[in-house]
């Protein structure tokens, strides 16, 4: 158990391999595998991730339904609003659904000025803002 805890949690079979090379030093004594309630607690909370919508804001099985966002910068040169990062929209087909510069908490999100552009030849995508 001392070297469990030592090695960052490790699991006892990653131990055991260190042990049996000589060169790195470790002997074990006890080869009881205890239960450690640090490992318990944190192996708790893993659930899988529903692959159904799980409601009607969440639409993952309709392209465009869900957006996801990828921050990109420090670009350089700074555009003329002096910005040096912007936000690259894509949609759940990793199409391109727009781009917005960074604003502010203090701005309104209706005084939002994106930049959209169509992502493909039929459909357009509008700011939900």
């Amino acid at each position: 158990m001392y070297f469990h805890r030592r090695f960052g949690h490790l699991n006892y079979d990653g131990i055991e391999r260190l042990a049996r090379d000589p060169a790195n030093g470790i002997e074990l004594t006890d080869h009881t595998r205890q239960n450690c309630f640090s490992c318990a607690e944190g192996m708790q909370g893993k659930s899988a991730q529903p692959q159904q919508n799980s409601g009607r804001n969440a639409p993952i099985g309709v392209v465009g339904g869900v957006i996801y966002s990828d921050l990109k910068g420090p670009i350089t040169p700074m555009d003329r609003n002096m910005n040096m990062y912007i936000v690259h929209l894509l949609t759940t087909s990793r199409t391109t659904a727009g781009y917005l510069p960074p604003q502010p908490k203090t701005k309104s999100p209706k005084s939002f000025n994106p930049l959209w552009h169509s992502s493909s030849a039929g459909s357009t995508c509008e700011s939900t803002c």
